[in-house]
C-alpha cells in the first residue's frame, strides 16, 4: 500500500501516489522532471516521498516578504510550512528587529535598539544632536567647545582617549609624556 506522495517507479516511468484516503484507493500520477519549470524530482526510490523544491516569495500583512525554499510533492502539496519572518520589505518600509516598519524622518532615530514602534526620538536639531551610541538626545550647551587650533594640535593621537587628554592638556598647557608621545606633540 501506498500514501500520498510515495513514488513507485514501473517501466522506467516514476509515479506518485495521490488521493488515497483510509477509506478509499488513491490514483498514481506520473512525475517528470521539468526543467522549464525548474522541476528536478528527488528521493524517487520505491515508498519514498518524492518531492521537487522551488524558492517561493510570499506577501506578509505587515507590508512584508518573505523568501524560502519549499518542497512539493507529486500531488502538489508543500511539505514545508511558508515562512513567516520578512527577509525584505516593501518599499517605504526597513527591516528592523524582524518586522517591516515605516523608518523614522529625518533627523530623528528610534527610542532605543529594539524598539520596532512608529514612535521615534526627535532631537531638536538646533539645540540638540542624537548619540546613537547611548539612544539618547544631547544638549549641544552641555557640550565642551574646542578651538580648531586645539583640535588642530591633537589630531595625530593614537586613540580617542589619547585625544580627549590631549584637548584637555593643551587647553591647560600641562601635557604628560606619554600624551605627547602619543599625539605626536611638539611643545
Amino acid at each position: 500500500y501506498y500514501t500520498n506522495g510515495q513514488a513507485h517507479t514501473f517501466n522506467n516511468k516514476t509515479y506518485v501516489c495521490c488521493n488515497a484516503t483510509d477509506t478509499s484507493e488513491g490514483v498514481f500520477k506520473e512525475i517528470k522532471n521539468d526543467s522549464d519549470n525548474g522541476i528536478t524530482w528527488q528521493n524517487t526510490s520505491n515508498g519514498t516521498i518524492a518531492y521537487y523544491t522551488k524558492s517561493v516569495t510570499i506577501d506578509l500583512s505587515d507590508g512584508g516578504k518573505c523568501t524560502y525554499t519549499a518542497k512539493f510533492n507529486g500531488c502538489g502539496t508543500e511539505l514545508t510550512k511558508p515562512c513567516t519572518e520578512p527577509t525584505n520589505c516593501t518599499d517605504g518600509y526597513i527591516l528592523r528587529n524582524g518586522v517591516c516598519i515605516e523608518p523614522c524622518p529625518n533627523g530623528s532615530d528610534f527610542e532605543s535598539t529594539t524598539s520596532n514602534t512608529s514612535y521615534c526620538l526627535k532631537c531638536d536639531k538646533d539645540k540638540q544632536f542624537f548619540d546613537k551610541e547611548n539612544d539618547k538626545c544631547i544638549d549641544k550647551k552641555d557640550m565642551n567647545i574646542v578651538s580648531r587650533q586645539t583640535m588642530a594640535k591633537c589630531f595625530m593621537c593614537n586613540n580617542n582617549d589619547d585625544f580627549k587628554q590631549c584637548v584637555a592638556c593643551v587647553d591647560g598647557n600641562t601635557c604628560s609624556d606619554d600624551i605627547k608621545k602619543s599625539c605626536n606633540l611638539n611643545e
